[in-house]
């Protein structure tokens, strides 16, 4: 669903249910300078578009010591979606199951 049509039917964000999610909105936040977002809007739903998705990459690698790649952004378009991506990089065995 996209924020707009989110917004038509006055349906809230979906809040973060982990603390990783938490700290992505806050990251997404910052960079595309909204006061809300849920967890599972998609990137260029938002106001993303590739020069916002550098910048995203750039800050979660800095701020998370995760380094994501443009590929992973394509394949992760969501909040929640970028958290399992996060979260398997940080622990490699929890991925391959």
């Amino acid at each position: 669903m996209t924020r707009r049509s989110r917004l038509e039917r006055g349906a809230s964000p979906v809040e973060p249910r982990s603390p990783m999610e938490e700290k992505l909105v806050a990251i997404w936040r910052q960079i595309l300078k909204l006061e809300t977002i849920g967890v599972e809007d998609r990137f260029i739903d938002v106001g993303g578009d590739s020069l916002l998705a550098t910048l995203l990459v750039t800050n979660i690698e800095r701020e998370l010591g995760v380094a994501l790649s443009m590929l992973d952004m394509a394949d992760a378009s969501t909040i929640a979606e970028q958290a399992k991506i996060v979260e398997g990089l940080r622990n490699p065995l929890k991925r391959r199951s």
